[in-house]
């Protein structure tokens, strides 16, 4: 007979490889906080572009943190946008990535998504499907490890 809380089981599992990435990325980087505080300063983009600021929840665990994330106003060159989010978990641990999708326009909505590999430890294929207008930006989120959602506003 198996003792002990399978999810308790899986939540250390996940939490023994995310921990150190994010005691290595601590709070958010020179580079975000300073492209954060500039955003903040201007006035909000009409299109989805720009920061939001919302809340990120887990599906599986019940979890829940902050979400920041800055969407580039134009397009690479082979035509995707670059999400940066920056997350926190328990008030103390943070950390951020940078996901790289093609963005839809129809109407007033922006539709955007794709996948991207984090790596094993990370959690594999992280698959982002989402929808924003100038004031909202909702979005899901899985990989192996996780699934949930994102939900944003302008700060």
């Amino acid at each position: 007979m198996k003792t002990g809380n399978p999810s308790h089981a899986t939540l250390s599992r996940l939490l023994a490889f995310i921990l150190p990435a994010l005691a290595l990325t601590g709070c958010a980087s020179p580079g975000f906080r300073d492209a954060w505080q500039k955003a903040g300063t201007s006035p909000p983009p009409e299109d989805f572009s720009g920061p939001w600021e919302g809340t990120w929840t887990s599906e599986k665990t019940g979890h829940t943190g902050a979400v920041r994330c800055l969407v580039a106003s134009t397009p690479d060159d082979d035509g995707l946008y670059d999400f940066h989010y920056w997350a926190s978990w328990k008030k103390a641990l943070t950390g951020e990535f940078h996901v790289r999708y093609p963005v839809n326009h129809v109407g007033d909505k922006y539709y955007f998504g794709g996948k991207h590999d984090l790596g094993k430890a990370f959690g594999g294929i992280f698959s982002h499907r989402g929808e924003s207008t100038g004031s909202e930006f909702k979005a899901t989120y899985s990989s192996a490890q996780d699934e949930g959602a994102f939900d944003m506003k302008r700060p």
